[in-house]
């Protein structure tokens, strides 16, 4: 019987080993990148970011979100304290 060659069995695992973790590697970098959303359904319903420091006291602005208008209006005390507004 012949003697094993424990440094070139060794070398030949650690070859086969590095060989299949690039294929996986390759094979799972497609697949984990399909989960990600496109960019149209990104666009669709991404949050949309508002800078509402600019905004006057009852002033309004209309953004758009998901291709609808959307009012953010800044409202003072004096609005939060009317009737109706939804307060007490």
């Amino acid at each position: 019987m012949t003697e094993v060659n424990e440094p070139r069995r060794r070398f030949l695992i650690g070859a086969t080993s590095f060989v299949a973790g690039a294929g996986v590697v390759g094979v799972a970098t497609p697949f984990v990148q399909s989960w990600n959303p496109s960019a149209k359904a990104k666009s669709v319903g991404a949050p949309v970011q508002v800078d509402i420091s600019k905004i006057d006291p009852g002033a309004m602005i209309t953004v758009a979100w998901q291709g609808k208008p959307v009012w953010v209006v800044r409202r003072t005390a004096e609005n939060l304290k009317k009737p109706g507004s939804g307060r007490a």
